[in-house]
């Protein structure tokens, strides 16, 4: 079993994904680890809008801080979120508890950076859960996007590799690489949103945590109704349609098919193309259903690098441009003496 804990309002709506009836139903008959009990969620946040979040049991569904926050969020104060996670922890781990009264395989930390529940609370939560149950802790991260303003950029940037050390792995992701494309920022969350669920669904858990341990990874799905299918070529349509993470360098790459395996071909000349067109190896691990409708296909790449970067370089023009801009000003102030 594995167990998801969303905190603030980004890793709740995850939680509300995975809890609800019309999504699971679609998918049922693919699940790889069938029966009750595969995926157990709590939602954690400091507002309000949690209770509107109605697929997940409200004995799942708990709020914190409302006499700081007073039901409406931190508003992106990170040291907020963290001063009420100390002080409200127990609150939050009464409901993790009750949720997983088995001991899970691993826990799944769900949380947008940028955000003072998440962003602030995460690392406080992690370490309680790990010190409780002794079992592997994740994350799995989401970029803010630039439309939700610069405040939130720099709250990831800065507290970014506190989350990282608070945990045993992390699976990253960027909502900006939708919103690039022309998806707002509500469209974005809900396509990933499906993505990890349809991932956690399909990938056998110990494939997962295996590949993510002690990595910065990110992950990707991608469900396939063909006669027969390039291994090769759907790997390149993942890496160009469906990845979603700005890195600098990017390690082993793992590829994983569920279905009709008669269905695919090429696995040789997908090794080698991926080793000559990337420089990275791939592993590719086959699960044979014969029949199957779907050829449900999971990639994980591990060992990201220079997560990031490109917000931190943005922050610091613009910066630089704003400092550039206020001395001109002040210098236009300034009369010649002659």
């Amino acid at each position: 079993m594995l167990s998801f804990v969303g905190v603030g309002g980004a890793g709740c709506k995850v939680i509300e994904t995975f809890y609800r009836k019309d999504i699971i139903s679609s998918i049922i008959s693919k699940i790889a680890f069938k029966g009750e009990g595969y995926i157990k969620g709590v939602a954690i946040d400091t507002s309000e809008t949690i209770t509107q979040l109605s697929a997940i049991p409200s004995e799942n569904r708990v709020l914190i801080g409302s006499s700081r926050a007073k039901g409406h969020g931190t508003g992106g104060d990170v040291k907020m979120g963290e001063v009420i996670m100390t002080e409200e922890l127990e609150l939050a781990m009464n409901a993790v508890r009750k949720a997983n009264v088995e001991k899970p395989e691993a826990f799944f930390l769900v949380a947008g950076l940028g955000g003072g529940t998440g962003t602030g609370g995460l690392p406080i939560i992690a370490k309680k859960i790990k010190e409780t149950y002794g079992v592997p802790t994740f994350g799995i991260l989401f970029f803010p996007s630039r439309n939700e303003g610069s405040l939130y950029i720099k709250n990831a940037i800065a507290n970014l590799e506190k989350i990282l050390r608070a945990l045993d792995g992390a699976i990253v992701l960027d909502i900006n690489t939708l919103t690039g494309r022309g998806e707002d920022v509500v469209s974005s969350h809900s396509i990933l949103n499906k993505m990890i669920f349809n991932f956690f669904s399909v990938v056998e858990p110990m494939e997962i945590l295996r590949r993510i341990e002690r990595n910065i990874s990110t992950i990707s799905f991608l469900r396939l109704q063909e006669e027969h299918a390039s291994i090769k070529e759907i790997l390149e349509k993942m890496l160009r349609d469906y990845l979603y993470i700005d890195a600098e360098e990017m390690g082993e790459f793992h590829m994983l098919i569920y279905g009709d395996l008669d269905k695919v071909y090429g696995d040789s000349y997908a090794r080698k193309w991926c080793k000559e067109k990337h420089g990275k190896d791939l592993n590719i691990v086959f699960r044979d259903d014969p029949g199957a409708r779907y050829l449900n296909i999971g990639l994980i790449i591990t060992g990201l690098k220079g997560i990031g970067k490109r917000y931190k370089d943005e922050i610091l023009a613009k910066e630089k441009r704003e400092k550039k801009s206020e001395l001109e000003e002040l210098l236009s102030e300034i009369k010649p003496l002659f």
